[in-house]
Formats: structure tokens, C-alpha cells, sequence
């Protein structure tokens, strides 16, 4: 398998965390990425900040879908190659070079599947 990473986002009206989310995307060090963002016809703004984005994007579309599972699916069909990685709806990257720690680090010829824990962030007494 070869190391490019596809991180797939959905996303419906998500305006307070696309930008922040994509942005963490970005900063990844790891060269071979692509990003691919299915959002689901949003009407907040989401899709208005996506669009500032739209060159950077490997594939994107804005549209209705049958829920979560139809719009992952729909990501997946435009993933080029290699690792897929799910970015959900509240997630980003807390560090910079999370996506090049996991490829540099582990025998990645040798298995399947990467799988990772989170950090949960709380903001104030919720």
C-alpha cells in the first residue's frame, strides 16, 4: 500500500468548526494527502467557507444526502489511492505533524488498519 493519506470530512451546517477543521488539514506536514469534503447541503455558511477552500480540495460537493453513512460513502468513492482517514463533524488535528507520526512510525507495509485515540477538549464547565 502506498502512504498517501484521503481524509474524508462530512459536514452539514458546521460553520463554527469547518474552517478550524480544514485548517488543521492543511497544516499537516505530510505531503501526500488529499482532502475530500462531502457536506450535505448546508445553509448556514458552511458551504460558503468550503468554497474559499475549493482549490485546495481534491473533490468536494454540497447536497443533499440520505444521512452520515451516504455522505461517507460518497467520500470514499473519490478517494485516488492509499490510506483512508475519517475527520468527522467536531474533530480536527491538535498537532501538525499527527498524519506524518503515524506513517513514520509504524511498519505501515505490514498491516491494514491504523486506529488512534482522541482528546476530548472542554470548553468551560460543560
Amino acid at each position: 500500500m502506498c502512504n498517501k493519506i484521503s481524509v474524508i470530512t462530512v459536514a452539514f451546517n458546521d460553520v463554527e468548526n469547518i474552517r478550524h477543521k480544514m485548517e488543521s488539514f492543511f497544516a499537516q506536514t505530510w505531503q501526500d494527502k488529499e482532502y475530500i469534503l462531502i457536506d450535505g447541503g448546508s445553509t448556514d455558511g458552511t458551504k460558503e467557507i468550503i468554497e474559499e477552500y475549493e482549490d485546495r480540495l481534491a473533490y468536494w460537493s454540497s447536497e443533499k444526502d440520505a444521512g452520515l453513512c451516504d455522505a461517507m460513502n460518497k467520500g470514499i468513492e473519490h478517494v485516488s489511492d492509499g490510506w483512508i482517514k475519517v475527520l468527522n463533524p467536531g474533530d480536527f488535528y491538535v498537532d501538525n505533524t499527527s498524519l506524518e507520526n503515524v506513517l513514520t512510525k509504524i511498519n505501515v507495509s505490514s498491516i491494514d488498519v491504523i486506529y488512534g485515540n482522541s482528546i476530548k477538549i472542554r470548553i468551560g464547565n460543560d
